[in-house]
């Protein structure tokens, strides 16, 4: 999804023949951060890693609206919203947009920012300058997610909070999926590197 967004004419088979060569993944499971930025550098993508990626959520705001994607781990629940299953159900998004809300005070005519009215209160943001400081403004308490992932067409909305939490439990691989001839798991079936870890894709 990553790719085709920024034009590559590539398919699910190809990065799935591509990390089978690697040795990353057997079935599609990708329990490695670092070994999806090796994959997604493989496509041409530039992925930078970051480590307890959910602590300053004005840096993931500012990825966001300088139209940057993010990868995120995360255990999915039943209807693919982020849920705390130890990392049982660990899987992976897209995190494609965001929506926040800013108190009625911050001056939007400050030039570091365009902004365009959608409808009452509710603008489109683009045009972030570096100085900006606009995401310092914003509580992570008002951040939501748009997000994408493999097992819906739909786009989801997930609070910073949800997702953060999610995020921050996956402890272990799933005991009924622990078959090193089945999959490629981590040492100790540890779920360290992905546990608050966030792709920056550029």
């Amino acid at each position: 999804m990553a790719a085709q967004s920024h034009g590559q004419a590539i398919d699910t088979d190809s990065i799935f023949q591509k990390a089978l060569n690697m040795g990353i993944t057997k079935k599609g499971e990708l329990f490695s951060s670092f070994a999806t930025c090796e994959l997604a550098t493989c496509i041409e993508m530039k992925p930078l890693l970051l480590n307890d990626g959910f602590h300053d959520a004005e840096v993931l705001l500012r990825y966001l609206i300088s139209d940057k994607m993010l990868l995120v781990p995360y255990d999915a629940d039943c209807n693919h919203a982020p849920c705390l299953k130890n990392g049982h159900k660990a899987h992976w998004a897209l995190l494609i947009g965001v929506l926040f809300q800013v108190d009625n005070s911050f001056n939007h005519n400050n030039g570091c920012c365009s902004r365009e009215l959608l409808r009452q209160n509710i603008y489109r943001i683009s045009d972030v300058h570096a100085n900006c400081d606009l995401p310092s403004q914003v509580d992570k308490e008002n951040i939501y997610f748009l997000a994408k992932h493999g097992k819906s067409k739909r786009l989801a909305i997930w609070s910073y909070n949800s997702l953060q939490a999610s995020n921050n439990n996956l402890q272990e691989v799933d005991p009924k999926r622990v078959n090193d001839l089945e999959y490629v798991l981590p040492p100790n079936n540890n779920l360290a590197d992905l546990r608050d870890k966030v792709i920056v894709l550029r």
